[in-house]
């Protein structure tokens, strides 16, 4: 027949294929088959469910044998050794738990991991010891629990069975094993991995699973978890701290940028309006100055015009006396020359020149009237010239101020200088337009110079308010630091309260436990109060308490145990004695004790009866000698022999006692034993007389009659076996001492119920006394002082500490903050004053363009063409032949030949004819 097939596992993670218990409860050898992780068992209450589980999960994980850890429900009287001894089946047994895992490789090659626990109990020295291992294969192919006999494996050949072939580790502590299987499987470390096997053990309480209960859910899930580490907690509070402090810091930041928004609204047209009036006042005085050099230009233009109308007269009134002179050299000319002679000729020329006199007295006329209008136009113009320069002068003067002010005196004397304004020369036109250029140039570039100065300014200023406001800031930093200092303070001071009040209620508690026994205390307290400075690790004092209520708990358990054992001992005799008086008033008789050795059930329904049930002594026998053999018989196991009906021995398969018959002796047991079958007892009436005389006969009374022969004394001898045994009356031999042995019995039981009743009350009173001292352990635990109020503190504590971190962090960098504005507002001070020096303007930023002279209202300015026309509009003189209309010319107009042309008032014309 093939062997079956074993689980394998289907995942790369690690699950469970198999489990299995060698001579552990009701198992000598038995597997339990996973599938696909998961294992299902069947059976009516009673069967061992939850034991098996119990003997597997999580104890092979736990490698803890304390009963409140293995059973389910945590009864403590469920101990360990009750599940190989069986209560009192078995005096010694050693057994296995283990179970198997297993996982597929990258490869798909499987893997097996197989975790155990030996354990050996000792009948009324509960486990004797125990052991654990890690193997790397599978029970039953690649090493076995059991030997060739069939018997469990003893630690030594399970060491060498593993650890020689290196097929695996034993282990003799919990604490290596647990370290062993969380390096091998979880990798959860020491405190996570007992904090999942904790999880594990709430979990499988029957409560959990049979009654859903969220909130009792809750509760063994929060009570199997570690707690959370403070620094967490510590981080966590900062967190919701700062997170709260920014959305106030958002928050006021976005109502500044709100506000921001608002002001400058108002603010860009603020800008504007006085950017807009800046600019008109510069476009302003540029347009005064360039009028202002149109002006002097246009004077200057003026005084070239005047100047050149008064030499053109003087040339004409020079041009004039001339002609006349010459037209007087011609009359004497012509009064001695020889054409006077000729009269015709001579009037004729004399009519002539009698006209020519008199245009000439005309002209001259004319020249002296057109002098005395020039001289007067001259003077007109001169008195222009005059004003204009005084003008100039003033202009010059407030351009030098202006200059003065705006700090280019210099390059304006550089410029004006060539001009000579203010002196009698005018000035050259290509000079005053280079000038009039050079001056706009200069004064661009002042205005950019001021314009620089003043952003330096404002950059300074700009500085300067920053370094007020970092500063500002920096005071309410170290405000809110020295707070938190303060409150860091009275956070040591209230850590340092809750610790010397814990201490306080330690050594009180300390004082006053008494089923939890606290070793050292003063040391505890020591380390107490160490612990309490920074809360590192776990609380030194419930540590302790929990290790000695421990202690305490499974020493209480053990007396609990061991009363409640007592309890149901007095009750099992109690219960025999009261069963024993029932069978006695019955009529029932008692039998001698049966032998270990004997099969309960080979008596049952067999014919024959055992040798005391068919035997009475002679009346010849005294009381000393019955009771004497009857000591023998029992004490050699003859008494309760059984006697068949033909005297034979039983099938050598049947667990019993026969008496068969033997060669007869001369002195037997019939000379004091009598045959006496009770022939209403089924099984009895069976044996003849003949079978039991026979018997009788056989045995030998007295010494060495026989090889096997009893004596009244209580000596005996079977074979090669001899003994000796008293009792003070017979009591199983005869129906009268049957019968007088069942009255005294019946009296005697009656003492024995009795003191069996008050060893049962005192049991209750014991069990019932350890179970009070269990409760008032339980109630010494829950008066344990908690430190609850100490971790709030050291919260409180840490949580000041953190703020009073970033607090000083901030101050600190608003410290920094303040050194660099204070570095940025001087190095812009300094900036700013040296451009100033260099610009040579203050370092205030109140310089500003300087305003133009020219006051009034800018005058016309009189187009190109305009000044064209006045230019040529203006006629030519002409020799003797032009003239200005006046009274003059209308003198002359009025002597002038027919035909002549004159001229109204206000316009130019020609006069006489022209020349030639």
């Amino acid at each position: 027949m093939n062997a079956p097939v074993l689980p394998t596992p289907a995942r790369n993670r690690w699950q469970p294929v198999r489990a299995g218990l060698v001579d552990m409860f009701l198992y000598d050898y038995e597997e339990f088959w996973f599938r696909d992780g998961h294992l299902l068992l069947r059976g009516n209450n009673g069967t061992g469910k939850s034991k098996v589980l119990a003997l597997t999960l999580p104890f092979l994980l736990d490698a803890e044998l304390a009963a409140t850890r293995v059973e389910p429900d945590g009864d403590p009287a469920k101990r360990m050794e009750w599940n190989l001894l069986m209560g009192d089946r078995y005096d010694e047994r050693l057994g296995y738990a283990w179970l198997e895992l297993g996982r597929l490789l990258d490869d798909g090659e499987p893997a097996y991991v197989t975790l155990g626990c030996g354990i050996k109990a000792v009948k009324g020295r509960g486990v004797a010891s125990r052991w654990f291992f890690m193997a790397s294969g599978r029970p039953g192919v690649d090493f076995w629990l059991v030997g060739a006999r069939g018997a469990a494996l003893t630690r030594e050949r399970l060491k060498e069975a593993l650890e020689d072939q290196g097929r695996g580790r034993v282990y003799d502590t919990a604490e290596e094993y647990r370290r062993a299987v969380d390096e091998r499987l979880f990798h959860l470390g020491p405190d996570r991995y007992a904090g999942l096997i904790n999880l594990l053990i709430q979990l499988r309480q029957p409560q959990l699973s049979k009654r859903p209960d969220a909130e009792k859910l809750s509760k063994a899930l929060s009570e199997a978890l570690r707690p959370v580490d403070q620094a967490i907690l510590v981080d966590v509070a900062e967190a919701f701290h700062d997170l709260e402090r920014q959305r106030e810091e958002l928050r006021g930041l976005q109502e500044t940028r709100v506000q921001v928004e608002r002001f400058l609204q108002s603010y860009r047209h603020y800008a504007g309006v006085v950017t807009r009036r800046l600019s008109g006042e510069v476009r302003s005085a540029q347009y005064q100055f360039e009028d202002a050099q149109r002006g002097l230009a246009a004077v200057r233009q003026q005084l070239e015009g005047a100047r050149d109308e008064d030499a053109k007269a003087a040339r004409g009134q020079a041009e004039t006396a001339l002609e006349l002179s010459r037209a007087r050299g011609r009359a004497g000319e012509l009064r001695d020359s020889s054409e006077v002679r000729e009269l015709a000729s001579a009037e004729q020329l004399a009519k002539v020149t009698a006209r020519h006199a008199v245009d000439a007295a005309g002209l001259r006329d004319d020249a002296a009237d057109e002098v005395v209008e020039r001289r007067g136009a001259l003077e007109r113009g001169g008195e222009r010239a005059a004003g204009s320069a005084a003008r100039v002068t003033d202009l010059a003067g407030s351009a030098r101020a202006a200059a003065v002010d705006a700090g280019v005196a210099a390059g304006h004397d550089d410029l004006v200088r060539p001009l000579g304004l203010g002196t009698a020369e005018p000035a050259d036109e290509g000079a005053i337009q280079s000038a009039a250029g050079a001056s706009s140039r200069l004064a661009r570039g002042r205005l950019e110079a001021i314009a620089h100065v003043q952003d330096l300014v404002e950059r300074a200023a700009t500085a300067a308010r920053r370094l007020e406001e970092a500063r500002r800031r920096l005071g309410e930093l170290v405000s809110e630091r020295d707070a938190l200092r303060e409150e860091a303070e009275v956070g040591a001071g209230a850590v340092a309260e809750a610790a010397s009040e814990l201490l306080r209620a330690w050594r009180a508690y300390a004082g006053g436990l008494v089923e939890v026994p606290l070793p050292d205390v003063d040391g505890l307290l020591a380390a107490l109060a160490q612990w309490a400075e920074a809360m590192d690790g776990e609380d030194p004092a419930h540590a302790v308490l929990e290790e000695a209520a421990r202690r305490a708990a499974n020493a209480l358990a053990e007396l609990r145990a061991q009363a409640l054992a007592g309890e149901r001992e007095r009750e099992a005799a109690l219960a025999r004695f009261v069963d024993e008086r029932e069978r006695l008033l019955a009529g029932e008789h008692t039998a001698p004790p049966e032998r270990y050795t004997r099969d309960a059930q080979a008596r049952t329904s067999r014919p024959g009866a055992p040798l005391w049930q068919l035997v009475d002594f002679r009346g010849h026998m005294p009381e000393a000698d019955r009771a004497g053999l009857e000591a023998a018989l029992e004490a050699s196991g003859v008494l309760d022999a059984w006697v068949t009906p033909d005297g034979r021995l039983l099938d050598a398969r049947t667990h019993d006692e026969v008496v068969v018959v033997g060669p007869p002796v001369a002195a037997n047991l019939a000379a004091a034993l009598v045959v006496a079958v009770d022939r209403a007892h089924p099984q009895a009436s069976a044996v003849p007389d003949s079978t039991v005389e026979a018997i009788l006969a056989g045995i030998g009374l007295g010494a060495a009659t026989a090889d096997t022969w009893m004596e009244p004394s209580g000596r005996w001898r079977l074979g090669v076996t001899e003994g000796a045994w008293l009792k003070p009356a017979a009591t199983f031999i005869g129906r009268g001492a049957r019968e007088a042995a069942r009255r005294r019995r019946l009296a005697e039981l009656a003492g024995e119920i009795d003191a069996a009743q008050a060893e049962v009350a005192e049991a209750k009173a014991r069990t019932a006394a350890v179970e009070a001292r269990q409760r008032a352990l339980e109630t010494e635990l829950r008066r344990a002082p908690a430190a609850q109020p100490l971790r709030e503190a050291h919260l409180a504590a840490a949580g000041a500490r953190r703020r009073l971190a970033v607090a000083e962090e901030r101050v600190a960098g608003q410290e920094s903050t303040v050194a660099e504005a204070t570095r940025a507002a001087a190095a812009a001070g300094a900036t700013r004053d040296e451009a100033a020096r260099d610009l040579a303007l203050p370092a205030d930023g109140r310089s500003r363009p300087p305003a133009s002279p020219w006051n009034g209202p800018r005058p016309s300015r009189p187009s190109a063409r305009r000044r064209r026309s006045r230019r040529q509009g203006r006629p030519p003189r002409r020799r003797a032949s032009w003239t200005a209309c006046g009274p003059a010319s209308a003198r002359r107009s009025r002597r002038s030949a027919p035909g002549s042309r004159t001229c109204s008032p206000g316009s130019p014309s020609w006069t006489g004819r022209p020349r030639g």
